[in-house]
């Protein structure tokens, strides 16, 4: 080897040494799994259906739901009977994430509540999900009512939004303008 052949052997080597110093510096970071997205939509979500017997729900669903729970709660009518309304609620690391309803006397769904816990992994088809600016869902020209402590949003598509009363300004039951909402005021249910 000649004296020149090692030193452009080295000028070679020189030159490549602030890239593979780089290259041995820069850890290799892990790709991080997208979250899996739910859509809440014909009257299904994930692989819970309306009309589905609570016999048939799958034990948990990867991303959407750990365990589920049955309850009961009693309501009188306004004709002095009693109604048993039975619900599934589903969880996720503990939190809520939604409500499946069964029809009276039947062990059928017959209609979804989205919770707290479904803020980021459940949304409509319009990308309306728990936690949505309520003002955000006033540009999109719902009707508005109030009953009890909340106001609610609907659509023709079968959703019904809940915005807690406190998300309005002082005396207002109802938005008539979008001014009408607090700026912070969110989407605390969705209902189909």
């Amino acid at each position: 080897m000649t004296k020149q052949t090692i030193l452009a052997a080295l000028a070679a080597l020189m030159m490549a040494l602030p890239q593979l110093a780089g290259a041995q510096t820069r850890p290799a970071s892990p790709a991080k799994p997208a979250a899996k997205q739910f859509i809440l939509a014909n009257g299904k979500l994930g692989p819970i259906k309306t009309g589905m017997s609570d016999k048939m729900f799958p034990k948990r669903v990867e991303g959407l739901y750990d365990k589920f729970v049955h309850e009961e709660e009693d309501f009188d009518s306004e004709d002095g009977e009693t109604i048993t309304v039975e619900d599934y609620l589903f969880t996720k690391a503990g939190k809520p994430v939604f409500k499946a309803t069964l029809g009276v006397d039947t062990d059928e769904v017959v209609s979804f509540t989205l919770l707290e816990g479904s803020s980021s992994i459940v949304k409509t088809p319009k990308g309306v999900h728990v936690g949505y600016s309520a003002r955000e869902l006033f540009k999109k020209n719902l009707r508005w009512y109030s009953y009890n402590s909340a106001v609610y949003a609907s659509d023709d598509d079968n959703y019904t939004y809940t915005v807690p009363m406190e998300g309005l300004v002082q005396g207002k039951d109802v938005p008539e303008k979008i001014t009408d909402l607090k700026p912070d005021a969110k989407v605390t249910e969705i209902s189909y």
